[in-house]
């Protein structure tokens, strides 16, 4: 998708060749190398793919575990992510963090990958909660965008409100 999409690779993001042994050596090169510089960062589908959020259970690729137990001193934070129609046309990103995380020395790199799928699950599991709740104040509002249903059907209520004497508001969910 790389070469289809020239504009991601000037972003630093990078390929990997899934299910074979080279591609699973360029990615712990590269990973690596990304780590050991100072203030940076490394984000990853680690299943190796875009999933549905409501997957279970999660299975990461092997080479997670591996980039862990090879880079002790990097944090791993799993991120869920989730687009929730609430009351609006269109979609709303929810994003959460969960705890920050390092490697136990001991620990193998199964061991490893088991612990970060349970971080990525709890994390997943709790966005999921304040999805259903659609409660606002939960999230903190990054980037908003226009409200409203559609052009036709706005500039209608728009000239009804008008008419009435009321002052329009856009959002689908306002009365």
């Amino acid at each position: 998708m790389l070469a289809r999409y020239r504009m991601f690779g000037r972003l630093g993001f990078f390929g990997v060749e899934q299910g074979t042994p080279r591609g699973a050596v360029q990615f712990l090169r590269a990973a690596q190398a990304i780590l050991a510089a100072p203030h940076t960062a490394l984000w990853i589908t680690p299943q190796g793919r875009f999933a549905d959020a409501r997957e279970r259970p999660i299975r990461l690729q092997p080479g997670l575990g591996h980039l862990a137990r090879r880079t002790p001193r990097a944090t791993f934070v799993p991120l869920a992510l989730e687009y929730v129609f609430w009351d609006e046309q269109r979609p709303e990103l929810l994003a959460r963090f969960g705890p920050a995380w390092r490697a136990e020395e001991s620990a193998t790199s199964a061991d490893l990958s088991a612990q970060l799928a349970t971080a990525l699950t709890a994390t997943q599991d709790t966005l999921a909660q304040q999805a259903i709740a659609r409660d606002p104040a939960a999230f903190q509002m990054l980037l908003e965008g226009r409200r409203g249903v559609n052009f036709i059907y706005d500039s209608w209520r728009r000239l009804r409100a008008g008419l009435r004497g009321e002052t329009f508001n856009p959002e689908h969910g306002a009365q």
